[in-house]
């Protein structure tokens, strides 16, 4: 009988140790010292487990499970569905050097992840992550674009369902306006529109970012994949346009995004959204408001304890406009 039917997709780990374990008539310390394996953690330990106190890591469950007699398939089946678990625990660090914009330790952090045997990397989610957030590093730390655009469409094929994206490397833009994606869709689709910009590809940068934003407001799209997409697109596509310098254009994107954030409480977006409205208004000859939206951008990267973003907004002051505040 498969031990791992449908009722175990809703149990938590310690509960499918706990009913194979009793299944199979052992003790806590009977399988905590098996035999052939010898100890693979202590009973005590094993208690914690089961009362989903603690998750074990990839090597004791996959001890655990063979001692249970588990087969290859309900082993790979339960590390699949537990790697997210284990995977999602490793990157915290990692998220966090992408978010203070630490790419140098990022690549350190992602080699290290990639190194410890506590997923299963055909996992087709896990895979795809990696291969974004390598993407990211090689863009922005390395400013290898083609290398990183070839890891970002690897990733955009390897995870999503959606047939628009079985030849990401010529995208159509106008389906995509038309299609409700999820947010790592949006995510990857973002970075690749980086890359188009930062390589020249001007036009489509600016039509893939605005094909997103029609995607994301169309009424089928989950609300999540809005709340992490849409700000980081305003604040984009804003970027273009102060780029060329058309600043009715950027502050119709920064007027959205700020009413998006202050609507949705996303105030991570908010404090670049405030910092660009501030820019297009301070190069449009309303400068003392520009200075009143510098100065709010800067109060919330106090708030949210981001020294990166406080030092280089005001050295990009200081340097623009002679700014020091």
């Amino acid at each position: 009988m498969d031990t791992l039917n449908k009722q175990f997709q809703e149990l938590e780990i310690g509960d499918c140790i706990r009913i194979l374990r009793l299944q199979r008539g052992l003790t806590q310390v009977q399988l905590a010292y098996d035999s052939t394996l010898g100890e693979i953690c202590s009973s005590k330990q094993l208690s914690r487990y089961e009362n989903n106190e603690g998750t074990p890591n990839h090597g004791v469950l996959s001890k655990l499970l063979i001692a249970l007699g588990s087969t290859h398939g309900e082993l790979d089946r339960m590390m699949n569905k537990h790697g997210l678990i284990y995977f999602n625990e490793a990157i915290i660090p990692l998220k966090k050097c992408f978010y203070n914009h630490d790419y140098q330790n990022a690549e350190k952090l992602l080699h290290k992840i990639k190194r410890m045997n506590c997923y299963n990397l055909e996992y087709p989610i896990i895979k795809q992550r990696l291969l974004f957030y390598e993407g990211v590093i090689q863009k922005n730390y390395y400013k290898e674009h083609r290398r990183s655009l070839g890891l970002l469409y690897n990733a955009l094929k390897e995870t999503s369902k959606n047939t628009l994206f079985k030849t990401p490397r010529s995208l159509d833009f106008h389906h995509i306006k038309h299609t409700a994606l999820d947010h790592i869709e949006y995510d990857i689709l973002n970075s690749i529109a980086s890359v188009y910009f930062e390589t020249g590809r001007t036009d489509d940068a600016l039509t893939l970012m605005k094909s997103m934003i029609d995607s994301l407001e169309l009424p089928d799209t989950p609300y999540e994949s809005k709340v992490k997409s849409l700000p980081v697109l305003y604040f984009n596509v804003s970027n273009y346009y102060l780029a060329i310098k058309d600043y009715s254009a950027a502050l119709q994107q920064t007027s959205k995004g700020i009413d998006f954030c202050h609507t949705t409480s996303e105030n991570k977006e908010l404090l670049l959204i405030y910092y660009n409205h501030g820019c297009a208004l301070y190069e449009s000859c309303n400068k003392s408001e520009g200075i009143t939206f510098f100065k709010k951008s800067l109060l919330l990267a106090e708030l949210l304890n981001n020294q990166n973003y406080l030092n280089l907004m005001r050295e990009e002051l200081k340097t623009n406009y002679n700014l020091v505040l």
